[in-house]
């Protein structure tokens, strides 16, 4: 019969069909749950980079900050360094005007006092024979001067060599004594979440709180902070000054993030005090 060759003739497609459809599901199923791995991934990745973002931001804050703070304190010392000079050349300024001032009176004295003697005398000789004659003994007397010839006075002038000469020099000299150098700062995008590095980047404290930081690769572990910079070779030496009951201080071998590397430490653990040189976790 027509109709039911039909219905079997459709029984005999779908069949076939549903075997097929199922194993593709399937892999579609685990394409689908792989995409949405790779989703996971995305997301995560967006999370920390939005972390980082934010903390760019306050790290920028950080350093701005910190650097006028620096230069302030560069600021400070020059312009108290330039009072300083500007005092010592006004002071010399002041001893060396009035000690002209006081020569000047001197001689404008002088001058008075030679001046009248010169007249007196020159008045004197103008006067008749006798008269002159009679009174010439006073006359000679008179003009005898005894005063030495002026002189003038040396180092009368402002000193501008020493106020002057290397001035630049000199003062960077002298702003080395509130200038401290540390041949080693610490990486703060290295720093564990319970590390608390200083402001700037000479110390580093352990915290009881984890702080909130992105979790870029070159971040290590909680109990562990890298220096800034590392070296290939030579011989190297360090004064580092610690504190507590526990304590590790060392060099580590370059090591891609997040892998095992080598290290040579000095640790303290309560009373105990001894040397590692293993392979063993860094990071």
């Amino acid at each position: 019969m027509p109709g039911l060759d039909a219905q079997k003739h459709k029984k005999h497609n779908c069949a076939p069909i549903n075997e097929a459809a199922e194993p593709c599901r399937a892999k579609l199923k685990l394409k689908v749950l792989h995409l949405k791995t790779k989703l996971g991934s995305f997301k995560a990745q967006k999370l920390t980079c939005d972390k980082m973002a934010s903390h760019i931001k306050l790290q920028a804050q950080k350093t701005e900050r910190t650097i006028k703070e620096e230069f302030q304190k560069l600021y400070q010392f020059l312009r108290a360094e330039e009072a300083a000079r500007i005092d010592a050349v006004r002071n010399e300024v002041t001893l060396k005007s009035e000690a002209m001032n006081i020569r000047m009176v001197n001689l404008t004295a002088e001058i008075s006092s030679l001046t009248d003697k010169i007249q007196t005398i020159e008045s004197e000789m103008k006067a008749e024979d006798f008269s002159f004659m009679l009174n010439v003994k006073d006359t000679m007397l008179r003009s005898q001067c005894n005063l030495p010839d002026p002189e003038t006075p040396s180092e009368a002038l402002i000193d501008e060599a020493k106020h002057l000469g290397n001035l630049q020099f000199t003062v960077w000299k002298k702003m080395k004594n509130i200038i401290q150098y540390t041949p080693v700062t610490l990486d703060p995008n290295t720093g564990g979440s319970m590390w608390t590095i200083s402001e700037h980047m000479t110390r580093s404290t352990m915290s009881d709180k984890s702080q909130a930081l992105p979790e870029n690769p070159e971040r290590l572990y909680n109990s562990e902070v890298f220096g800034s910079e590392g070296f290939r070779s030579g011989k190297h030496s360090w004064d580092v000054v610690v504190g507590g009951d526990f304590w590790a201080v060392g060099v580590a071998a370059k090591t891609k993030p997040k892998t095992s590397g080598k290290i040579w430490a000095i640790y303290r653990v309560v009373a105990l005090t001894f040397c590692v040189n293993l392979l063993q976790r860094i990071m």
